[in-house]
């Protein structure tokens, strides 16, 4: 900037003194005194514009703008023109013309006196920076005659800080750790990386101190519904713990009936066995005695009556033989008043004595208590006591001579003494209650739980879990430490029946089986698979489910479970966990992940390749998949991440991509390409980067849609991977074609994209054969290409685009040789070429570092109308380069374009403008289109057809314009105007109201305040 007022100065100083200050001529009148410069100041300034004031000596003034910015502007040339004008051309091509320096050539005058000598000339004899304050330095002038003026000059404020930079990737943290038989520590990362961190279990240690069993365990407080138990140990330390009892219950409900006696037996062992009502048995112990020599007559039972009751208390009188009696007592539960109602009380489930000696307490909350080694040491062997002295001689006993079961089914039971007693039989009843026992699975064997009754002992199992199936790492399984087979998987197949319908895998080499059934012929149809386990396919090369004439035809449900480290290294069409599936009525793939594959096509012109399915035929859907890894097939076609080629599929639904896929035609993160009479693509994310040449996009590839009168949805797409190609590149789908109505909806990519032609930050190019919609989706990455390149899609055809938005950071196109017609560019914020735009605003920049025609802050090129839409961004071409559109065709007269506005700075050359730099309306002569709410503040700089609002105007029809207006500085060479540069209306009954320009216009020719040129006058100025 420095050097440019320098020059400035010392251009337009040498200039006037060689034009009027250096005359002489034979001795005349004496002349008029020359004009000189006074000072040159700063009189004013506009953001980005400042304005320089020069006063002359003859007390003239003439004025000169300077725009600054990120790069500062000097002069480039300083010449009189033929009318004696100074014309300076700035380094940014701007030209200024300051006016007449030179006064015309008068007549000759009549010879004068010798006049007086003049006083000396002044010059400039420096100019230096003498202050800086902030954004403004300080230069003086200094004159030869010791005078001195000074001027000013804005420094551009520092740059907003940039934006926060992308996201890093995903973290990797532990999915699961365990110590396999060899005492290893085996950590599976996130990322599926395996680290085995050596043996963590230290050797058999020498055999331990004799343990310390438990001498009593008592109850010793009470804290409400709380109380303490204390241990007493063997070398008489204590321990304690606590048991949450219920609160106070609900008034209870009328008491069950009393306890009495169901039956009473004598048992095998001589021992009076009562059992209760409430199934509680007593044992009285032995009512015989021992055979002795014949003594006095032996007592017998002769009854058992309940003979008194005191409230709960029941009491039983036995009366013997010998007329002696004894009593025992029931207690009853008396009818209790209804509680209040309490939590329910936690109390001992189990208590059981361990493998190691611990008793293990069990609560009836399911809470485990494990209070130690309860079983002390063997103690030595006692000495041998003294023998008894012999016994008294005893009576006669007596006992029992028969015992048998009548005709009515009673117990006859006959004493040796003759007497006869009859007991009814009653088969005792048992409530179980159940300890448990739960046997873990192994690689091969199932788990289990065991049921056991504490009361009678009944077991039984139940609660089977699936085989593990090995996991191998290294050569071994991780888990049993079992070699892994090497190469190819052995396949089982024991548990395919083919009476049966559904089916349950949980190993590799029942997969492998079902890859072995279906490729001999047994399709499935009908009948469903299911994992009921993960399986991990390391350390083998896969054999793909289903071929083109031997399709899997089932349903392969996953269950939400996992496949890992799927390899397939194979020359052929048709790859992936599934080759090849076939069945319209009933065939679909669901709820499962492959991860960590490694698919890989290194030669050879093959097609249909993915993780999950090669090539899928009218499968009935495609649902819940996920896919990781890498697919590489640089010269093969139809290449996904989770579908190589689905075809006449209605649906597909809910999968995610994570791989990086590389192929070379209709190459897409989760299909390559799909056809259908119609469908459904939802909720379909893709993470990974694709490569391609034509057709890659981050979710589709490539989409035809082969009916017509029908209609296919594309809805929440996501993709935050890189996209590389060539020709119809996407963020989320590359081609979408046929006759189908195409409907677009609440999309996003945050992924850079790169091709050459036909390239969008959501769809490369997508025609509909109805009046389609794409609406609510958002772009926030880079995208480049060389024609047809819009941050939302390069084209749109017979798709109305609204309410999405473009946050990238640049769109641009370079590298492109200019051909002869039209079809040379396109290059837009939003769509490179569209069908009518409404509701957007862009906010990046746009740049054609080359040829650049058709070029706009939202549309290069639109075929009918764009409505409510503003442009922010700074937007570069050449040809037909405008804020809002590069070009614009209307044919309707009810949805006119209207509420447009620019604020970013425009640069090109012919029909160059602020919102649309050619504006072509073609309606009926009859008609009037109506144009309002047209803005624009950014600077536009260009050639011919250069405007504020509109750079070329043509209406066959009428026109009316309403509220336009223009704040910037607008500059070109022909046909340059305010609000228009060139106006061409049929009918002169169009009308402009509402109008404004307060920036500054220059030009060769043609130029004006508001309207450059209007060809025949047909437009009426209202104010």
């Amino acid at each position: 900037m420095k050097k440019f007022i320098a020059v400035l100065v010392l251009s337009v100083v040498c200039a006037l003194c060689a034009v009027g200050l250096t005359a002489c001529g034979d001795k005349g009148e004496t002349g008029e005194t020359g004009v000189g410069i006074v000072s040159v100041e700063k009189t004013s300034s506009d953001g980005l514009f400042d304005t320089y004031t020069i006063t002359y000596s003859d007390e003239s003034e003439s004025t000169f703008v300077i725009s600054n910015g990120e790069n500062g502007v000097g002069v480039q040339t300083a010449t009189i023109n033929a009318n004696n004008q100074l014309v300076i051309t700035l380094t940014d091509d701007t030209v200024l013309n300051l006016g007449n320096v030179k006064g015309a050539k008068g007549d000759k005058g009549d010879k004068g006196n010798k006049g007086d000598k003049g006083d000396t000339g002044v010059g400039v004899l420096s100019i230096k920076k003498t202050g800086n304050d902030g954004l403004i330095d300080t230069y003086t002038i200094t004159f030869s005659d010791e005078t001195t003026t000074t001027f000013t000059i804005t420094n551009g404020a520092k740059g907003d800080k940039g934006d926060k930079g992308n996201t890093g990737d995903t973290g990797t943290g532990i999915e699961s750790a365990f110590i396999n038989s060899n005492n290893e520590l085996i950590i599976f990362l996130t990322d599926y990386t395996v680290l085995n961190l050596g043996n963590v279990k230290g050797a058999k240690g020498d055999k331990g101190d004799t343990g310390v069993s438990v001498s009593s365990v008592d109850k010793t407080g009470n804290m409400g519904l709380i109380d303490i138990y204390t241990i007493t140990f063997s070398d008489q330390t204590t321990t304690t713990f606590t048991i949450t009892n219920g609160a106070k219950g609900d008034k209870g409900d009328k008491g069950d009936t009393g306890t009495g006696i169901k039956a009473a037996i004598v048992n095998g062992d001589d021992e009076l066995v009562i059992t209760l009502t409430d199934n509680t048995v007593l044992n009285l112990g032995n009512v015989k005695g021992a055979k002795g020599d014949k003594g006095d007559k032996g007592v017998s039972v002769l009854s058992i009556e309940k003979t008194g009751n005191d409230g709960l208390i029941d009491t039983y009188t036995i009366t013997f033989s010998d007329e002696t009696t004894t009593t025992f007592t029931i207690t009853n539960g008396a009818k209790g008043d209804k509680g209040d109602k309490g939590d329910t009380g936690t109390g001992i489930k189990a208590a059981i004595v361990n493998g190691n000696n611990e008793l293990v307490i069990t609560l009836t909350d399911n809470t485990v208590l494990n209070l130690g080694n309860v079983k002390g040491a063997k103690g030595d062997k006692g000495d041998k006591g003294d023998k008894g002295a012999t016994g008294a001689k005893g009576d006669t006993g007596v006992g029992i001579s028969n015992i048998e079961i009548d005709y009515t089914g009673h117990v006859k039971i006959t004493c040796t003494n003759g007497t006869v007693y009859t007991v009814p039989i009653t088969e005792p009843s048992c409530t179980h209650n159940y300890l448990t026992n739960t046997t873990l699975p192994t690689c091969t064997s199932q788990g289990y739980t065991t049921y056991t009754c504490k009361i009678c002992g009944y077991s039984y199992k139940n609660d089977y879990t699936y085989a593990t199936g090995h996991h191998f790492y290294n050569e071994k399984c991780v888990y049993c430490g079992v070699a892994e087979p090497y190469g190819e998987i052995s396949t089982n197949t024991s548990w395919y029946s083919s009476s049966s319908s559904t089916f349950y895998i949980s190993t590799k080499y029942q997969l492998a089986g079902l890859s072995y059934l279906v490729n001999h012929g047994t399709d499935f149809s009908g009948k469903t698979v299911y994992l009921s386990s993960n399986i991990d396919l390391s350390y083998a090369e896969w054999i793909p489910i289903g071929t083109s004439d031997k399709p899997f035809r089932g349903i392969f449900d996953g269950q939400n479970l996992t496949i890992y480290n799927l390899k397939i290294n194979k020359q052929q069409s048709n790859l992936g966990l599934f080759g090849f599936i076939n069945n319209a009525s009933s065939c679909a793939l669901k709820n499962f992940s492959v991860l960590n594959a490694d698919v890989n096509v290194s030669s050879g012109e093959y097609e249909n390749i993915a993780i999950a399915c090669g090539y899928a035929y009218q499968p009935m859907s495609i649902s819940g998949i996920k896919v990781s890894g890498t697919v590489n097939a640089p010269y093969c076609s139809n290449v996904g991440g989770v579908v190589g080629q689905l075809l006449y599929s209605r649906d597909i639904s809910n999968c995610e991509n994570s791989a990086n896929i590389t192929g070379k035609t209709n190459v897409g993160g989760i299909l390559g390409r799909k056809e259908a009479s119609y469908g459904t693509m939802n909720d379909l994310t893709n993470k990974g980067n694709i490569t391609g040449d034509n057709y890659t996009a981050g979710i589709i590839g490539y989409y035809y849609g082969s009916s017509s009168n029908s209609s296919s949805s594309f809805t929440r797409l996501e993709n935050t991977g890189k996209i590389t190609g060539k020709n119809y590149c996407g963020g989320t789908v590359g081609y979408i074609g046929g006759n189908n109505t195409c409907y677009f909806s609440d999309s996003s990519n945050t992924g850079n994209v790169s091709g050459e032609d036909y390239v969008g930050g959501i769809v490369g190019f997508a025609h509909s054969y109805g009046t389609g919609s794409m609406s609510s989706v958002y772009n926030n990455s880079t995208v480049s290409g060389k024609s047809y390149v819009g941050g939302i899609a390069g084209v749109l055809e017979a798709i109305t685009l609204s309410d999405s938005d473009n946050a990238s950071s640049v769109v641009s196109a370079s590298g492109y040789t200019a051909e002869s017609g039209d079809n040379c560019a396109y290059l837009g914020g939003y769509v490179g070429k569209g069908y009518a735009v409404q509701g957007c605003t862009n906010n990046s920049n746009i740049t054609y570092n080359s040829y650049g025609m058709y070029v706009g802050g939202i549309a290069g090129y639109l075929s009918d109308y764009i409505q409510n839409c503003t442009n922010n961004g700074n937007i570069k071409g050449k040809i037909r380069v405008g804020g809002i559109a590069g070009y614009c065709a209307s044919s309707s007269t009810i949805r006119a374009n209207n509420n447009l506005t620019n604020t970013g700075d425009i640069t090109g050359e012919n029909y160059t403008a602020g919102i649309i730099g050619y504006y072509y309306i073609n309606i009926s002569t009859s008609y009037t289109i109506a144009i309002s709410k047209i803005r624009n503040t950014g600077k536009i700089t260009g050639k011919d057809y250069c405007a504020g609002n509109f750079g070329y105007l043509q209406c066959s029809g009428r026109v009316n314009l309403t509220e336009l207006s223009n704040t910037a500085k607008v500059s070109g060479t022909n046909y340059v105007g305010g609000l228009i540069g060139y106006a061409t209306v049929n009918s002169g009954s169009s009308q402009i109201t509402g109008y404004s320009n307060t920036g500054t216009v220059s030009g060769y020719s043609n130029y004006g305040n508001y309207i450059g040129y209007d060809n025949n006058s047909r437009i009426t100025y209202v104010s």
